[in-house]
Formats: structure tokens, sequence, C-alpha cells
């Protein structure tokens, strides 16, 4: 990008096909279709757009996620093979930069891949996500630090990260020391629909002088979701959901209540 110009952008929104093995890769041309003729330049999916997020991982057990493991598997994206060649040949029909979240199958292995595919059609990067978080764990492999590169196209220098991603300093710095002009943050699309309904009230009350707490923030995560959908489902007809924050030292009698809990602050 030697001079400074307005990239117009298409950040695509839009559910994958659950039930059918090419439904999603239809969707994706269909869009891509569509960004082009309302004159993007790039278009850019959700993380693991192709051929659909692991939902099953975020809402039920590893002990019986077999077959929808296995499902997704059978339907994951070889590198380069007839998805990648599609996705391709529609980006070079309609002169856009294309940016796939997908969910890649190598040998054995499944991986949290983001492709990303200039105008003349070729794939200009292929990169995995470094570490999945939590749940997902259990679905893909682990990726690595050769694919933090910023690549040049049509539009400018561009670089790519996948949600918590972000959250890692040094993965956003091998970026930017690459003078990344243009950065996609790819996240998957919303888990299980609304998490409240309209007619729920939340109210925070959250302590300015809380202990600092030594937890993974994907299980405090893990554990706030499972309480806002218990508390939505509990309340059909509307109600309220206070969410409040204090500091608690945990006696001798909290504990013999509690069988997992310790003596302190």
């Amino acid at each position: 990008m030697a001079e400074k110009q307005i990239v117009k952008v298409a950040a695509v929104q839009i559910a994958p096909d659950l039930d059918t093995p090419t439904g999603t890769l239809d969707r994706v041309l269909a869009a891509i279709a569509e960004a082009a003729g309302k004159g993007a330049r790039l278009a850019v999916f959700p993380e693991t757009f192709v051929p659909w997020y692991p939902y099953f991982s975020f809402i039920r057990p590893p002990m019986s996620s077999g077959a929808d493991h296995i499902h997704l598997y059978d339907n994951a994206v070889v590198v380069p093979g007839p998805v990648t060649e599609a996705v391709a040949a529609a980006a070079r029909k309609h002169n856009i930069v294309v940016v796939l979240g997908v969910n890649e199958r190598d040998h054995g292995t499944l991986y949290n891949a983001q492709l990303i595919f200039n105008t003349n059609g070729a794939l200009v990067l292929k990169r995995r996500k470094i570490t999945p978080t939590f749940h997902e764990r259990m679905i893909w492999g682990q990726g690595d630090g050769s694919g933090l590169k910023v690549v040049d196209t049509a539009i400018g220098r561009i670089g790519a990260l996948a949600c918590w991603e972000h959250y890692n300093p040094l993965a956003r710095y091998a970026l930017m020391a690459q003078h990344e002009e243009i950065h996609v943050a790819q996240f998957p699309g919303s888990l299980v629909g609304p998490i409240f309904g309209e007619q729920i009230e939340v109210k925070m009350a959250l302590s300015e002088d809380l202990r600092i707490t030594r937890a993974d923030p994907a299980q405090i995560e893990q554990v706030l979701m499972n309480l806002f959908f218990n508390a939505r489902d509990a309340m059909p007809a509307g109600g309220q959901l206070l969410i409040e924050t204090r500091n608690l030292d945990l006696d001798e009698k909290y504990c013999s209540r509690h069988a997992d809990a310790r003596p302190g602050r």
C-alpha cells in the first residue's frame, strides 16, 4: 500500500450450514460474489467457518462428543484441495481478497487455520491458531509460530490472528514488526444464539477493592457463561440477573459444606 487508500471491507456474518457437507462452502462463494458486487475489496469470514465451528465442544462433555468430532473431521478442509480451489477461483473471478477460517485436516489432526487468498486467487498465507482455547483443545492440534507472517496483497500488507490470540502481546507485535497495514481478527460466530432475552435485566455490582485471583480466564469465562444460560432458562417470562463480586474469606464452616473448598482468603 504505497499510497493511502480507502479499502471497503465486508465482514461476513452468516450462519454455516450444519446439515450438508458442501453447504457452508456454497454460502461462502455466494457471499464473496455479493460482497464484490457491493464494492468490497476484502471479504472476511469467521473463525473456522468451513465447514463449521465445533459448537458441540462448547456445550457437551468430550465423552459424548465423539460422533460430532468424527463428523467434523470427515468434512474438514484439506489444504490445498477442492475447497481452496473453489475459493481461489471466486477470489480471482471477483478480483477480491478473501480471508477464510477453516477446520484444516492434516493427516490425523484437525487445526484451526486461517487462509488468505489474493485477488489473483493465490493462497498467500495459511496459518494455524497457536494454542486452541479451553474446550477447543479437545478438537484442534497446536499450531506454531511459522504462520505469524504478514503478506503482500493487492490492497496492502495483511496479517491475521484468531480469537484469544489477541491476548498474546508477542503475537500481535510479530505482525506489527512486519509493517502490517490491515489486521484481520477472526472470531467464531454466536455459539448458542442470544444469551439474554430482551425481557431480562442484567445488573452489575462490582467491588472496587477486589483481591488478585489466580485462575484460568477461560475457566472463569465458562463459569460465567453457564451462569448466564441457567439464569436465562430459569426466567422464561423475564426477570433480573444480578452479577456481584466481592472478597470472601473461606472459613472452616463454609469449607465443611463445600468439599472442594479450602480455608483461606
